[in-house]
C-alpha cells in the first residue's frame, strides 16, 4: 500500500510517494523498490501521476498498466481533462476483467502544472479512484465493492496552496496538521525558479514520520520513495531516497516520442 503526499502552488507542483509493495492477504512485504510514479509530458499540462491500492491489474504491474493505457491513448496529444477521463474509464472498465480491483480498490493520484485554456499557468490537480469520495472538504476511505471508478479534478482556481495525502487505505486518520502548515509557509515563500529540494525533502520528511509512528503504516510505507517537483518554468525535477547507499529510483517518464 503506497502512501502519497502531493503539494501544489501557482508555481510549483510536487509529488513523493513509497515504492514498497505488499500482499493483500498478510501484508508481507514483496518488493520494496516498486516504481509507482509516472510523468506526463501532455498537450496542456506536466503531470505526476502516483496510484495506491492494488499493486497489479490483469497481471500486469499498475504502473505499467497506467503507462500503457497512456501511451494508447497517445496522451502527448491530449489535454489534462481527457486523460483523466480515459484513465477513469479503463480502469472501470478493468473492474470485470479483475475481480481484485473491486474487492482491495485503485486511488491514481495527479498533480501537476498546466494552462488555462486563456494560457494561464495553472495547477493541474486529479483523483481517479473508486475507495475515496469528498466530505466536508476532504476525501474519506469508502468501500470500493460494488463501486465503478470516479474522476475528481480541484478547480485550479481555488487553489493557492494545496496539500494531499492519499494511501494506507483503512489505516487510522493521519494527523499532519501542524506539518501541513509548515509545508504551506514553504510553498509562499518559495521564489519563482527556486530549488525545489528543500520541499521534497519536507514532504519525504513528513511521509517518513507517519511511517515511524504507527506500526501498522510501518509495515505498509517503505523506506524509500521517489519525489518529483514540476517547476514554473515545466522543468522536472526528481530524487530517490533511501537508506544511504541504497538503489537510486526514478519515476516513469512519457512524452511524445518525436521530442
Amino acid at each position: 500500500m503506497t502512501f502519497i503526499i502531493s503539494a501544489a502552488a501557482k508555481n510549483i507542483a510536487l509529488q513523493v510517494a513509497d515504492t514498497r509493495v505488499t500482499r493483500a492477504a498478510d501484508g508481507a512485504i514483496v518488493n520494496d523498490l516498486s516504481i509507482k510514479t509516472t510523468v506526463l509530458h501532455c498537450k496542456d499540462a506536466k503531470l505526476i501521476i502516483s496510484f495506491t491500492g492494488l499493486a497489479s491489474i490483469n497481471g500486469k504491474k499498475t504502473d505499467e498498466w497506467i503507462k500503457e493505457k497512456l501511451v494508447q491513448f497517445r496522451a502527448w496529444e491530449k489535454v489534462f481533462q481527457e486523460i483523466m477521463d480515459h484513465l477513469r474509464d479503463e480502469a472501470t472498465n478493468s473492474l470485470c476483467h479483475d475481480k481484485n480491483l473491486g474487492k482491495y480498490g485503485l486511488e491514481i493520484v495527479v498533480i501537476g502544472l498546466g494552462y488555462s485554456p486563456n494560457g494561464i499557468r495553472q495547477p493541474a490537480i486529479a483523483m481517479i479512484t473508486n475507495v475515496s469520495e469528498p466530505a466536508k472538504n476532504q476525501f474519506q476511505f469508502i468501500s470500493p465493492i460494488s463501486r465503478s471508478f470516479s474522476r475528481y479534478i480541484l478547480n485550479p482556481a481555488k487553489v493557492r496552496h494545496y496539500v494531499g495525502v492519499s494511501g494506507a487505505i483503512g489505516a487510522p486518520k493521519l494527523a499532519i496538521n501542524g506539518l501541513r502548515r509548515k509545508l504551506e509557509k514553504q510553498l509562499r515563500q518559495l521564489p519563482e525558479g527556486a530549488d525545489p529540494k528543500p520541499v521534497l525533502n519536507w514532504l519525504v520528511a513528513m511521509l517518513r514520520l507517519h511511517r515511524r509512528g504507527d506500526p501498522r503504516l510501518s509495515q505498509v510505507i517503505g523506506s524509500h520513495c521517489v519525489a518529483v517537483a514540476v517547476m514554473s518554468n515545466f522543468t522536472v525535477v526528481s530524487g530517490s531516497y533511501g537508506p544511504r547507499g541504497g538503489k537510486l529510483l526514478s519515476p516513469n517518464v512519457i512524452r511524445s516520442p518525436k521530442l
